[in-house]
């Protein structure tokens, strides 16, 4: 089985197992998805001889690069500047 696990941001923290599937691309789709959508820990993906085969850490949202392929919208909103009429 393949095992998706998660650390916290200590050093010592202990790695909890968050999934656990047979079907590797599965396992990775996960994994890949933890490191998107969560902005602090740290994962890792397991084969099934415990055997690493891939950790990182979660990048802040906000400090993510701009190749990310995920389209945001702005944040703020600016109205059109308004013309004054005459009259």
């Amino acid at each position: 089985m393949f095992r998706v696990q998660r650390a916290g941001v200590a050093s010592k923290a202990a790695w909890q197992t968050i999934c656990t599937n047979s079907s590797a691309a599965y396992a990775r789709g996960i994994y890949q998805r933890q490191l998107k959508i969560n902005s602090v820990g740290r994962f890792r993906l397991l084969d099934p001889a415990d055997k690493v085969l891939a950790e990182a850490k979660a990048q802040p949202l906000f400090q993510r690069e701009e190749s990310d392929d995920e389209q945001r919208a702005p944040t703020y909103y600016t109205p059109p500047a308004v013309t004054p009429r005459s009259g």
